[in-house]
């Protein structure tokens, strides 16, 4: 794990992409599918539709979901909000077997001790989805997730660190935004609007994944 104490611009600048990135992914999960124009909510749609259908995946189909984000607005940390199923929510429901529960955090930020805390708080958890960034991790922390029997699942807006969280096997799915040009051919079916515009890596890519 490098040194961050001897790069702290770069981890300042990390930290400010992270907080940037963190209010896309909020909003992603805390639109509803659907509006006005569809094909503008269509990228969000495929994202929550695919990561559930991926997180459902790797899930065998069963057990507990615990969603990490933000309460947004007036809504008070804790406090499921009144609004329509987000499309994650929505293709999660289809499936009898698997049970989502949402954590709101009081910050777009989370630290490894936060989220350690979070985890050991719901034993029941089978897999956390994060909507509200990356840690920076230590040896130690890799080693007390790998204690639990916890499956990570991340939507990462930016890339730093990513490959080491993924060899670690500390994620073992992360959603990042496709960096090659679009194609010119509107896209048709879910998973084309998501290849068109996402990417995803488990611990066996990681090597591909550049930062």
């Amino acid at each position: 794990m490098p040194d961050l104490n001897n790069n702290k611009p770069a981890v300042i600048v990390v930290c400010l992409l992270l907080l940037v990135a963190s209010v896309v992914a909020i909003f992603c999960f805390n639109r509803p599918s659907g509006g006005p124009s569809k094909d503008a909510n269509k990228p969000l749609e495929a994202l929550g539709t695919v990561l559930a259908e991926e997180t459902a995946n790797i899930m065998g189909g069963r057990g507990n979901v615990l969603v990490l984000t933000v309460a947004r607005g007036n809504v008070k940390p804790g406090t499921p909000p009144k609004q329509p199923d987000t499309a994650f929510e929505k293709e999660m429901k289809k499936r009898a077997g698997i049970v989502v529960t949402k954590e709101y955090l009081e910050t777009m930020e989370l630290p490894a001790e936060q989220l350690i805390k979070l985890i050991s708080r719901r034993p029941n958890a089978d897999a956390v989805v994060s909507f509200v960034g990356l840690p920076v991790f230590t040896e130690s922390d890799i080693s007390s997730v790998h204690e639990k029997p916890v499956k990570m699942i991340s939507v990462s807006w930016v890339k730093n660190g990513l490959r080491e969280a993924l060899e670690g096997k500390l994620i073992h799915l992360a959603i990042v935004p496709h960096t090659a040009t679009a194609t010119a051919k509107k896209p048709v079916t879910t998973r084309d609007w998501f290849n068109q515009y996402f990417e995803i890596y488990t611990p066996d890519k990681a090597a591909s994944l550049t930062e």
